[in-house]
């Protein structure tokens, strides 16, 4: 069984647990295995825990909470995540939506008592899962 089988058999193996990332592959006929890595891109998600257990954030998302509680200014994170400003400023806003936050002082409240902060960790431009 070549490489994209087993991708592909992992993914439904694992699709129930959310420290596993989700894989959208596109299927093309005549291709290698090194042609499919590339069409493979990984969506991972960050859940929160009681009372925000139903909530998750998205990869980029995370990584601009996790910058975020380090430097709030929306320059310090986007250059640290060569990002554009207004883009941190969408993905705040949306993590602001999805808790019901008016403020990034409350966002991060609320992501702390979701113990976000004790589960992961920002390594360099990616993110560490701690527990």
């Amino acid at each position: 069984m070549n490489g994209y089988w087993k991708a592909i058999i992992q993914e439904v193996v694992n699709k129930e647990k959310s420290t596993h990332p989700i894989r959208l592959t596109n299927t093309i006929a005549n291709t290698d295995e090194s042609d499919i890595k590339k069409t493979i891109k990984i969506i991972q998600r960050y859940y929160l825990d009681e009372p925000f257990e139903a909530i998750y954030f998205t990869f980029q998302e995370a990584r601009c909470l996790l910058r975020c509680k380090i430097n709030s200014r929306y320059k310090a994170i986007s250059q640290a995540l060569s990002i554009s400003e207004r883009t941190v400023e969408f993905y705040l806003k949306n993590m602001r939506r999805k808790l019901n936050c008016k403020t990034k002082r409350d966002l991060l409240k609320k992501s702390e008592e979701g113990q976000f902060f004790s589960k992961y960790k920002l390594v360099d431009s990616t993110i560490e899962i701690l527990s």
